[in-house]
């Protein structure tokens, strides 16, 4: 079986939208996918309704979990969780990200 349980969209850092993703893994034969932004559920919908017949699709995210400034580096060091097989409608997820 082919996955790919990191994906990054236009909902994060990435360059392609949602469907273009699931149409680029469809081609690319990928089975079961997750598509994990960081510190957002806002593709999962559109995943859910736009993924292909033939794929599992498995709601994740990259949640940023801290960040440190080091005086010799221009951008922070992140420290990233990755979550998967979650309710994306959860209230108190969707509070954590706001915040």
């Amino acid at each position: 079986m082919t996955v790919d349980y990191h994906i990054h969209t236009l909902h994060s850092d990435a360059v392609l939208s949602v469907e273009e993703v699931l149409d680029k893994a469809q081609r690319q034969n990928i089975q079961s996918l997750a598509i994990t932004d960081h510190d957002t559920v806002a593709g999962i919908p559109i995943a859910k309704a736009h993924r292909k017949p033939s794929m599992e699709y498995i709601t994740g995210i990259e949640i940023t979990c801290s960040e440190f400034l080091f005086p010799q580096r221009e951008t922070p060091l992140s420290i990233h969780l990755l979550g998967y097989g979650f309710d994306e409608a959860d209230e108190a997820l969707n509070r954590l990200l706001i915040e």
